[in-house]
C-alpha cells in the first residue's frame, strides 16, 4: 500500500469545518477565564480547566478523517493511533502546555491542513523527558527479609523460611534426585 504525503492526504481529506466545534468552544473557554493570545506557559500552567481544552484539541484532532491516513510517526500505524496514545501524555502532570502553543494557534488562525498537521506531528515527536528516579540512601533498612539480610546476623534460623518464601514449594523425597540432576559417576 501507497503511502500519501502530508500534502496529498489533506488535498484528500480536508479538515474542513472538523475543527470548527473545538474553535468555538475553545474561543468560549478562553473568554470565560480572561486567556488571551499571545499564550505564555507562565501565564496558563495554573488556568483550571486549560490543559482539558488541550486533550479536547487532541480528541477533536482524532477524530478527523485525515489521522487515519497519516502515518504515525514511529510509521507503525495510523497518526490516529498516535493522537490516542498522545492524550495521556498532554493529561499527565509533567506536559508542558507550549509544547500545543504552534498548533493550536495554527487551528484559530485557521492556517492550511499542512501547517496543522506540521505542528501536530512536531509536538508529539517532540520527547517527554522522564520523571526524575529518586535514588536511594544506601544505608537504608531493607524493605523485605531475604537470603542476602542473613550474612553475619543473629537471624540465620530464620534462613529455612526466607528461603522457602524467596523459592515458592519445594518438593521433597524425589526418587533418584542426585542420579537424575548431577549425574555423579562412582
Amino acid at each position: 500500500m501507497a503511502h500519501l504525503s502530508r500534502t496529498e492526504v489533506s488535498k484528500t481529506n480536508p479538515t474542513a469545518d472538523g475543527l470548527d466545534t473545538f474553535r468555538r468552544a475553545f474561543e468560549e473557554f478562553c473568554t470565560r477565564s480572561a486567556i488571551a493570545r499571545p499564550f505564555t506557559a507562565d501565564g496558563l500552567e495554573d488556568k483550571k480547566g486549560f490543559k482539558n481544552q488541550l486533550v479536547e484539541l487532541i480528541t477533536a484532532l482524532q477524530s478527523l478523517p485525515a489521522t487515519s491516513h497519516l502515518l504515525s510517526v514511529t510509521r507503525r500505524e495510523t497518526f490516529r493511533n498516535d493522537l490516542r496514545q498522545f492524550i495521556s501524555v498532554v493529561d499527565s502532570a509533567e506536559f508542558e502546555v507550549s509544547r500545543l502553543f504552534p498548533l493550536l494557534n495554527a487551528i484559530l488562525d485557521r492556517q492550511s491542513d499542512v501547517i496543522v498537521w506540521d505542528n501536530a506531528y512536531a509536538a508529539i515527536a517532540e520527547p517527554t523527558p522522564p520523571p526524575p528516579r529518586l535514588i536511594p540512601y544506601p544505608f537504608q533498612t531493607p524493605h523485605s527479609l531475604n537470603t542476602s539480610t542473613f550474612v553475619n546476623s543473629e537471624k540465620r534460623k530464620y534462613v529455612d523460611a526466607v528461603l522457602e518464601e524467596e523459592l515458592g514449594s519445594i518438593n521433597v523425597g524425589i526418587h533418584n534426585f542426585d542420579d537424575v540432576f548431577f549425574c555423579i559417576e562412582g
